[in-house]
């Protein structure tokens, strides 16, 4: 009896070890389901379940329309005027997708410049990205190249000829 016992708590234990030790894309978050602040990974919503003029509703047209999303997380800024943030990865190119008040310097500069730039605390640039901007909206890509050092180019020139492709028209918004 005490064998039989063992044997199937042995059983359940690497059962369990099995389970959990897969991995997965999907981080069992849904995005719909937080708080307003929420930041960090999600699974991708339908397109059906989330708000049109939304960042949200920018990565699901992605998502559904050739540009499969394989990890999303929501982040966080300083800069006040941007309402809602992302850094996505589609086909191991990391981007970053914006959405910032109408009236903001960051977006005017964007427009102007046709780049996103960080800067240091003392003002010298630090990098720029070119950008790509469709209303609020602000896509740029981490690099042209995947995380396996393939060219990914043309495949950056797609999603954001999509991106600018989208009505973003934000005119209900915040």
């Amino acid at each position: 009896m005490r064998i039989k016992k063992l044997a199937i708590a042995a059983m359940i234990i690497l059962l369990s070890v099995s389970v959990f030790g897969c991995s997965s894309d999907k981080t069992g978050i849904n995005i719909l389901e937080q708080r307003e602040d929420y930041t960090g990974p999600f699974d991708m919503p339908s397109l059906k379940k989330v708000e049109q003029g939304s960042a949200l509703w920018v990565l699901a047209s992605m998502n559904e329309n050739g540009f499969k999303i394989k990890s999303a997380t929501k982040t966080k800024s300083d800069d006040e005027s941007m309402l809602e943030s992302y850094k996505i990865n589609s086909y191991d190119v990391y981007m970053e997708l914006f959405y910032y008040r109408a009236p903001s310097e960051k977006l005017a500069e964007i427009k102007e410049t046709g780049k996103y730039i960080i800067y240091d605390a003392s003002g010298k640039v630090i990098k720029e990205y070119e950008a790509f901007v469709n209303n609020q909206f602000v896509l740029f890509f981490s690099a042209d190249k995947d995380f396996e050092g393939n060219d990914c180019t043309e495949k950056n020139k797609a999603a954001a000829e999509y991106f600018m492709s989208l009505d973003c028209d934000t005119s209900v918004k915040p």
